[in-house]
């Protein structure tokens, strides 16, 4: 039988798992739309060939709400089991947080535990806490998930449209005159609307060949995969949305494992 302070932050995960699953399935159900084009333009003052990326339709907006929803509730659930274990124990139960500090080393991240009243925990939970290493440069995912948590108080966490990874000799295929794509691998681009990918002078042989050149914007004929991911200036800026989440899950119901095992 599941303890019920275990089961209570597992409803947290379940619920951002419905809220992960919700904006894969309106994320999917936009891109259907084929809402993002890639487009060749040729500038006749500047004689200069352009690749950008438009949109004709507005990303929905209720694609970062639901992120935001499913951020918190994984943030969440550790919180609501580590108050559950030592919140009646408190004088300051308002200062009680599952402790995640991105900012800091281990050394310094046990000031940040103390903080948060860990010593109120049994020894066997404490060490359990400092084993997930929740802190610089190690559990980037748990960090991952605080920075993006506290972001989404402040501003709606928008995503923005990202040209999933593509091999370069198919992106080669928008213009052969575009040479800065080349060689193997694969190229992907990210927070991409608008912006000039790629650019290069046309050159001509005489005014003739000028004058009769055509002009303007056409689409192109390769049009690549595009999916959403962070945006700039936030956390996790050019990862993937989805992915992203699905890890944090993922990390948040290990350190639950842990926690729940050293807690009882």
């Amino acid at each position: 039988m599941t303890n019920p302070l275990l089961e209570a932050a597992l409803c947290k995960i379940a619920r951002a798992s419905y809220h992960i699953d919700d904006f894969n399935r309106r994320a999917a159900a936009y891109m259907l739309e084929k809402p993002f084009t890639v487009v060749i333009s040729d500038d006749r003052k500047a004689s200069r060939r352009s690749i950008r990326i438009k949109c004709s339709k507005p990303v929905p907006f209720e694609l970062a709400l639901i992120l935001g929803d499913a951020l918190h509730n994984l943030r969440s659930a550790l919180d609501v089991f580590f108050f559950g274990l030592i919140g009646a124990k408190s004088t300051r139960p308002r200062n009680i947080q599952f402790p995640i500090n991105p900012h800091v080393g281990a050394e310094d991240f046990v000031k940040t535990a103390e903080s948060r009243q860990i010593k109120l925990a049994s020894p066997e939970f404490r060490k359990a806490v400092y084993d997930l290493k929740p802190h610089k440069n190690e559990n980037e995912l748990l960090c991952s998930l605080h920075e993006l948590d506290i972001a989404d108080k402040h501003k709606l966490l928008i995503p923005v449209s990202n040209a999933v990874g593509t091999e370069a000799s198919k992106w080669r295929l928008v213009d052969p005159m575009i040479s800065c794509l080349e060689g193997e691998g694969v190229v992907k681009f990210g927070y991409c609307e608008g912006r000039v990918l790629a650019s290069q002078d046309i050159t001509f042989a005489n005014r003739a060949a000028r004058r009769a050149h055509s002009w303007g914007e056409r689409n192109s004929v390769f049009q690549p995969e595009f999916t959403f991911c962070f945006g700039e200036g936030i956390p996790c800026a050019g990862q993937e949305v989805v992915p992203t989440l699905v890890a944090i899950k993922a990390e948040v119901e290990s350190a639950l494992g842990k926690l729940s095992s050293a807690a009882f």
